[in-house]
């Protein structure tokens, strides 16, 4: 099933904010070199339900303009498209490691954590552009690696002292929850770099200080394992999304290179 949506414009949106001309033509741009998923309000513990494949730019008889997208559905008759465009990865650009964060923490006193959990990281930290009716928060810790070494990767970029300071930050902006409504997620993001880019999201609901010691602890090493070896045997796998529940990694889906979701399993054929 395919349809058209408009997904931007330069009108000023429920939140008060505007998006410019040029941000409309980077969404169209981005869309003509790269599938990108097309989910539930913005939470990415949710599979894709389709996938953007196409868009342009039109002008409204007010004077604003509008980035219009061809949705496609995934559905039983529905088939991959036959050219060499891939799923969307997220670009990361700085050296070690990052923080973004949606518009939910733009509270003085949420900012302030925010840039010293920066500082440690010695980046620039990062509003995301999410727009969700849905009452979710997210703040996203990310790296860029050069093979599946997700463990090392985040832990040794600052060692132990760095973590426990932003463990800190963190748990005192997941504390403030009179500036926020709803479900708190926390989403550490590994861009794996060796010959073809994957991207690993681990997510913590409403996470706590023993449920992020126990992640880089044991889980990283439990989740690196099962990464290296899903991916040598699925090789069109793009991303890879698990979740860290009270007492245990649970993995939530994959999405292969065309945007299809997948139920993960070393047993599969």
């Amino acid at each position: 099933m395919k349809y058209e949506s408009v997904i931007a414009s330069t009108d000023i949106d429920s939140h008060g904010e505007r998006m410019d001309r040029e941000g409309i033509e980077r969404i169209v741009a981005t869309i003509a070199r790269a599938y990108v998923p097309f989910g539930i309000e913005h939470d990415p513990r949710i599979p894709p339900r389709g996938r953007i494949s196409s868009g342009y730019i039109r002008e409204r008889p007010d004077g604003e303009y509008e980035a219009v997208a061809t949705i496609e559905l995934f559905d039983e008759d529905s088939l991959p498209g036959d050219d060499e465009r891939e799923l969307v990865t997220k670009s990361h650009t700085p050296d070690g490691l990052t923080v973004s964060y949606d518009r939910s923490y733009r509270f003085d006193v949420d900012l302030a954590d925010i840039a010293e959990i920066a500082k440690v990281f010695r980046n620039e930290a990062e509003q995301d552009l999410k727009k969700s009716t849905d009452p979710i928060s997210l703040i996203t810790i990310a790296g860029k690696f050069a093979a599946v070494a997700i463990a090392a990767g985040f832990f040794g970029q600052i060692g132990a002292d760095g973590w426990n300071l932003v463990k800190k930050k963190l748990a005192d902006l997941y504390r403030r929850k009179e500036n926020r409504h709803g479900e708190q997620l926390l989403m550490f993001r590994a861009l794996i770099v060796d010959g073809k880019d994957v991207e690993i999201e681990i997510i913590l609901t409403n996470p706590t200080t023993d449920n992020i010691d126990r992640l880089l602890g044991r889980d990283l090493q439990a989740i690196e394992r099962f990464t290296s070896a899903y991916l040598l045997r699925f090789p069109d796998i793009r991303r890879l999304v698990f979740e860290v529940k009270s007492d245990h990694v649970e993995i939530k889906f994959a999405i292969l290179k065309d945007c299809r979701p997948v139920r993960p399993s070393l047993e599969d054929d």
